[in-house]
């Protein structure tokens, strides 16, 4: 029950959809606080350009060393409206307190914070790399917003419930891991086919590559090749029971 809209099946036969996952967990609940009183201080104190010190900048990071901005960054959000604060709260509640309670407190805000910062540093170095080739790029325009992280909450669902039903865009059924793959192609065409868009999706890429990663321990090369091997060669067996069932043997 820990995605949204997360169908099983009760008495009857009928499918049940379960909205969110849960009551809050300690790490998620700490996280939508210091979101909403960020956003709060930016909207009651205009004149501090939050956005500007805390937001995270090519020319900020690189240039004048502000080292704290790719931690900072994931706790404003766009005070234009509601709807930037409000999506990325609700998708940290829905795909992030499983993850939690799973986890535990302290792996949960690792894994988050791993993500998140590394999604900024991921759209840093593609603003840099690009100034370097020539490209019109503006190295002064700060990223905020906790959106690189969720992206990546959504690969750890992907990797950790492949297999469980989601609504898509809240109507079309499908299984997690091609729901995610989905989102990460339309946004990869939307990264391509709109560089200047204020949205960065580089970003929301970033979070969600690092996501598969960290939990599939990607930088241990040999291990992966190892694992690969494992499960490459399992896919040639099948198990069988010994039980029968209406004389067919159950495997899997």
């Amino acid at each position: 029950m820990g995605s949204p809209f997360n169908p099983y099946r009760q008495g009857g036969g009928q499918p049940r959809f379960v909205f969110g996952g849960g009551g809050l967990t300690p790490g998620i609940k700490g996280l939508i606080i210091a979101c909403v009183a960020m956003f709060l201080l930016q909207g009651l104190l205009p004149g501090w350009n939050l956005e500007g010190k805390l937001g995270l900048s090519a020319e900020g990071l690189i240039g004048d060393l502000h080292l704290w901005q790719p931690v900072t960054y994931l706790f404003l959000h766009s005070t234009s409206g509601i709807l930037h604060l409000l999506f990325n709260m609700l998708m940290l509640w829905m795909f992030g307190t499983e993850l939690e309670r799973r986890w535990g407190t302290q792996a949960f805000l690792q894994y988050y914070l791993f993500c998140g910062v590394g999604a900024g540093l991921c759209s840093v170095a593609v603003t840099w790399l690009g100034g370097l080739l020539g490209a019109s790029v503006n190295p002064a325009i700060a990223t905020i917003g906790a959106s690189g992280a969720v992206y990546g909450l959504l690969a750890a669902q992907a990797i950790l419930f492949p297999d469980r039903m989601i609504l898509l865009f809240l109507f079309f059924p499908i299984r997690m891991r091609p729901a995610v793959l989905l989102m990460a192609a339309i946004t990869l065409w939307s990264s391509l086919s709109a560089p200047g868009s204020t949205i960065n999706h580089v970003a929301h890429l970033g979070g969600m590559g690092l996501g598969w990663v960290y939990l599939h321990r990607a930088w241990n090369l040999r291990r992966l090749w190892h694992e690969w091997r494992w499960k490459s060669r399992r896919k040639r067996y099948r198990v069988v029971s010994d039980i029968r069932d209406d004389d067919r043997y159950r495997f899997h």
